[in-house]
């Protein structure tokens, strides 16, 4: 049987039959011996972490909240010890008990692996170990200080984790390590 996080290669017996199929038919007569091998690799594991906010596009003013939303997607094989770094912008702070974390395999992990993030510039996230097809989603409220100065707000969020071959996995090892949004805070923008 296929198993997750393996891709099958193929097998070849000292019969000398070969092939890619991950099934066999071998005629064996009796006295006889044949030994197959069938070889597997454990794919790489592939890390992708994505965030987004509320206020993309929406002018606010101090005063107001962002909820922002981190997905980490696991592909490939199963890695340990997953981390997610998120760095909010300067005056937007934490909301305590704001936070959520979920999973689509192992359901809410909000009081249980993951406990509530520590947010001293930056936050961090203990999301434990990811299987391969897992998506853990985050979200949490920041509240914008009432003395932040107008400007574009950028944040940065940044995740890693520890594969059983490849040591040190990052997020987005192909397009780039960090993500991140940004929101427009205004003078007297009318709401929150």
């Amino acid at each position: 049987d296929q198993q997750d996080s393996y891709q099958f290669l193929g097998w070849s017996c000292s019969n000398e039959q070969t092939d890619i199929e991950n099934s066999i038919a071998i005629e064996v007569t009796k006295d006889s011996e044949i030994t197959c091998t069938f070889t597997n690799q454990l794919q790489p594991p592939v890390l992708t972490l994505t965030k987004a906010n509320n206020r993309t596009g929406i002018d606010v003013s101090a005063g107001a909240d962002v909820l922002y939303t981190l997905t980490v997607i696991l592909t490939g094989s199963a890695l340990t010890n997953v981390f997610v770094t998120d760095l909010p912008p300067a005056g937007f702070k934490y909301r305590s008990g704001s936070w959520t974390a979920s999973s689509s395999l192992r359901g809410n992990l909000k009081p249980g692996t993951t406990t509530e993030p520590t947010y001293a510039s930056p936050g961090t996230w203990n999301l434990g170990d990811m299987q391969t097809g897992e998506t853990v989603t985050l979200t949490y409220i920041a509240d914008i200080d009432g003395g932040t100065d107008p400007g574009l707000y950028k944040d940065l969020a940044w995740s890693k984790g520890t594969g059983a071959v490849s040591g040190t996995v990052l997020a987005n090892e192909s397009s780039g390590f960090f993500v991140g949004t940004e929101v427009i805070v205004v003078k007297d923008a009318g709401g929150s």
